[in-house]
């Protein structure tokens, strides 16, 4: 969705582009409902992070100070309730790979 410079969140769910040489985001064909998107936003949490960014701290560190506490949780979920095993499954419908191969 970081790809998308739109005004309003619920225009990613259009099957119309805004523009002309860019295609709709249409997220309505990923499966996810704008309703439900908007449920799972409701209950984020995140992080605190002052206004000025204190003198002993980096740019790179408080950047990130937002999002800290959010990817800490998810990090620790993921410990308790993933199992590594040789079958694995990856879902990226609306990530643009730019690597080799």
């Amino acid at each position: 969705m970081s790809k998308f410079e739109l005004c309003k969140r619920r225009d990613l769910w259009t099957n119309t582009s805004q523009f002309r040489y860019v295609s709709a985001s249409a997220l309505v064909k990923t499966g996810m409902a704008r309703k439900r998107f908007d449920l799972l936003w409701q209950w984020m949490v995140w992080s605190h992070q002052p206004e000025i960014r204190p003198e002993t701290m980096k740019h790179s560190q408080y950047r990130w100070k937002l999002v800290d506490g959010f990817v800490k949780r998810f990090n620790d979920y993921r410990a308790q309730s993933f199992i590594p095993s040789e079958m694995i499954c990856v879902d990226e419908p609306i990530s643009r790979w730019y690597g080799q191969g």
